[in-house]
């Protein structure tokens, strides 16, 4: 049966560039290659796919084929020879014919990630996969982080127990990831997976982060909603307020009212540099219920509100007629 022409083969006109040539043939190798190619012949296919390109991109051996065509190939007992004397063999496929590696391989890394198929020798060895990484949490307090603290975790690669350092001030979600701490690798050769630590802020029940009436979950700075009775409020005195570094007296001015702010300096969070935050302390009055007053007492308010200024003055107030 006649060879079928490498020209064809390839798709190309007996006039191509070798760039031409060459992006022929690496398209039709991801087409024809055995590991994607399900025909029963893809095998040969693709042999004769190489032995083409094989002899069309070596400018010597395609000056040959163009003068004596397959003929100018096949000597005794089947070696390929010419006028040149060329011949070749491809490790895993049929004699008679040589490869180019690198245009090859890239097939390969288009397809298969830089691995050969099966029963090709491989074009670099895979690096060694590392094993999986391991995510936990761990939650702490507020007081917790003020400073840099430290926290002992047991690892998942070793089974010991090993130190995990937390910044002062981490913000809630933010993620530590301690190196080769995490699952073993599955091969020999491989690196451990990692660590990765969340940490999760337990909400505090009197102080939030972020400054007054602006929440901010990486801040340093805490805010403390003050209850005041209408006494305290109406006289003033002073108050302990229950900070991040122990309890503050503070003066409350006589006359203060409800969302008046208290800043109270560096009795906030720290952070690893060394900046501490401030603590804003929100005055909220809390005035009795009338239910709870007899009417003598709720009497005595009336005529204690009436000595004061006057509430609702001006035109803005006034009915229009």
């Amino acid at each position: 049966m006649a060879k079928q022409d490498f020209y064809e083969i390839l798709g190309v006109a007996r006039t191509a560039s070798a760039d031409e040539i060459k992006q022929a043939y690496r398209k039709k190798a991801r087409l024809v290659h055995p590991d994607v190619n399900k025909e029963p012949d893809a095998v040969a296919q693709f042999e004769q796919l190489q032995e083409a390109y094989d002899v069309l991109s070596d400018p010597d051996k395609r000056k040959q084929y163009d003068l004596y065509g397959h003929a100018g190939r096949v000597g005794a007992a089947g070696q390929a020879t010419g006028p040149t004397g060329w011949h070749g063999g491809w490790a895993g496929g049929s004699p008679g014919f040589e490869h180019d590696d690198d245009d090859l391989g890239s097939v390969f890394d288009a397809f298969f990630g830089g691995q050969r198929g099966p029963g090709r020798a491989a074009r670099g060895r895979a690096k060694p996969r590392r094993g999986e990484d391991v995510r936990i949490d761990l939650e702490l307090s507020l007081h917790d982080i003020v400073a840099n603290t430290t926290r002992t975790i047991r690892s998942v690669a070793s089974g010991r127990e090993i130190s995990v350092t937390v910044p002062a001030g981490i913000a809630h979600g933010k993620t530590l990831r301690v190196s080769n701490e995490g699952k073993p690798a599955a091969g020999s050769g491989g690196s451990p997976g990692d660590l990765l630590v969340t940490v999760r802020i337990k909400p505090h029940p009197l102080l939030q982060r972020g400054k007054p009436q602006h929440p901010d979950p990486e801040s340093l700075d805490v805010t403390l909603h003050l209850p005041l009775t209408l006494a305290e409020a109406v006289r003033g005195g002073k108050v302990d307020i229950p900070t991040l570094r122990g309890t503050v007296g503070l003066t409350i001015p006589p006359g203060t009212g409800c969302l008046k702010v208290f800043r109270l300096r560096e009795r906030g969070l720290g952070s690893p540099k060394g900046a501490i935050g401030d603590l804003y302390a929100v005055a909220q009055v809390v005035v009795p219920s009338g239910e709870d007053l007899t009417p003598e007492q709720v009497s005595t308010l009336e005529e204690i509100a009436n000595r004061g200024a006057a509430v609702r003055t001006g035109s803005a107030w006034e009915s229009s007629s």
